[in-house]
C-alpha cells in the first residue's frame, strides 16, 4: 500500500489522477481510486516489460498479441471516473424540483 506522507508519492497519485481523468480538487473523495490504481498487478495473460530504448515501461497480452503503453486497467479506472463524477453531478429530484419547481 501507498504510504500518502511522501511528496513523490503525493505526485505520481496526483499524475494518475490526471492520467485517469479525475480533477482531485473537484472530486477529493475518488483519490482512492488514483490511489488503487497505482496498485495494481496485470490481468492474466499481460506481462509488464521495459522499453529497452526508451525506458518506458509497456504491457504485452500473451493471448491476443496486443500491447500497449498504458496498463490493462486504465479504460477500466476511466470509466469509474466518467460513471461516479457523472452520477454525482446530476441532480437529485429534489435539487430538480428546487431549481425548476
Amino acid at each position: 500500500f501507498l504510504d500518502l506522507q511522501s511528496e513523490d508519492e503525493e505526485e505520481l497519485i496526483i499524475q494518475m489522477a490526471a492520467h485517469l481523468g479525475l480533477e482531485l480538487e473537484e472530486w477529493p473523495h475518488l483519490r482512492w481510486i488514483a490511489e488503487e490504481s497505482l496498485d495494481l498487478e496485470t490481468p492474466p495473460n499481460w506481462a509488464e516489460y521495459q522499453h529497452q530504448q526508451s525506458g518506458n515501461w509497456y504491457y504485452y497480452n500473451a493471448h491476443t498479441g496486443e500491447t500497449t503503453w498504458n496498463h490493462p486497467l486504465d479504460d477500466h479506472y476511466r470509466y469509474l471516473v466518467t460513471r461516479l463524477t457523472q452520477t454525482e453531478s446530476q441532480p437529485t429530484p429534489q435539487e430538480e424540483t428546487q431549481t425548476y419547481g
